[in-house]
């Protein structure tokens, strides 16, 4: 597992997503995957007189810097993920009331047969309002390539899922953390609460 993580929420969820792969529900998983091009560089070029003689040179300049955008997780599911951790963004039962403890929405690619979500991990407190600004990254994704990107906060998550055995202790002391959400069970548990759903 990679430890070079942009805040403790993508190190959380890097727990959640490694406890999923070491149980067999995750087939595959990057952090920082290959970023998306959303635009790209735009050139001008300007021209510069020689000041000690006659003529002068054409001189490129930036007005426009392209833009990219990482999203901070790619996920292949296992087909025993599907309708149990995450659903088919197309599926027609994908109505919140529907999926009341299943959280991540996947895409299908037919022609490879997998079954894949990308994450942005965003904190519960958004105090510099990058949510926003991902919000926006992600309607562009959408536009260009037709992809859904699911935008996940690390304690919602975990409160409709399940807790990794390593969130339930803190960091530096592994003394018991305090969690405010209520719905603290394991992955052994979700998977006996909700077992009917899995595709074996």
């Amino acid at each position: 597992m990679e430890s070079n993580f942009d805040s403790k929420a993508e190190e959380y969820f890097s727990w959640w997503v490694q406890e999923l792969f070491d149980n067999g529900f995750i087939k595959e998983f990057k952090f920082q995957p290959e970023p998306f091009k959303l635009s790209d560089q735009t050139m001008i070029e300007y021209y510069e007189p020689y000041k000690k003689k006659e003529g002068g040179k054409w001189i490129p300049e930036e007005i426009i810097s392209g833009h990219i955008y990482t999203t901070d997780a790619y996920i292949e599911w296992e087909n025993k993920a599907v309708n149990f951790l995450a659903i088919l963004l197309e599926a027609p039962c994908r109505k919140k009331k529907n999926r009341s403890f299943t959280h991540l929405l996947f895409q299908h690619d037919q022609e490879n047969n997998t079954r894949y979500s990308f994450i942005e991990i965003k904190p519960a407190f958004d105090a510099n309002n990058m949510t926003r600004l991902a919000k926006i990254n992600i309607k562009w994704v959408w536009q260009k390539y037709g992809f859904f990107v699911n935008i996940v906060t690390v304690e919602k998550l975990f409160e409709k899922t399940f807790t990794p055995e390593k969130y339930l202790t803190t960091d530096k002391t592994d003394k018991p953390r305090k969690i405010k959400y209520k719905n603290i069970i394991t992955l052994k548990q979700f998977i006996k609460n909700h077992e009917e759903c899995m595709n074996f």
